[in-house]
């Protein structure tokens, strides 16, 4: 990332705290959350709206490590149900 953007990883099983993330999100120039679920995504939405503020988000997908990341197969159809988040 350029200067004054931090990008955060939120995976299913760990994420940032939702408020701690709007308050970094009013501090910085730009912060991109990472999401890989609606369980993810859900609670940042819900903060978000809370605190009058856009958060900007990211799908992280699997690519084969099956580590972290929504399957390939099921980003998609993640991806309309996040977008739909913001409607």
């Amino acid at each position: 990332m350029g200067s004054g953007g931090y990008f955060y990883r939120l995976s299913h099983g760990w994420r940032l705290q939702d408020k701690k993330a709007v308050a970094l999100a009013r501090r910085l120039k730009r912060l991109i959350l990472a999401v890989d679920s609606m369980e993810c995504a859900m609670p940042l939405n819900e903060a978000a709206k809370a605190a009058g503020i856009t958060l900007e988000v990211r799908l992280e997908v699997d690519t084969g490590a099956k580590r972290t990341g929504v399957q390939r197969t099921k980003a998609a159809e993640l991806a309309k149900e996040v977008h739909q988040l913001s409607i």
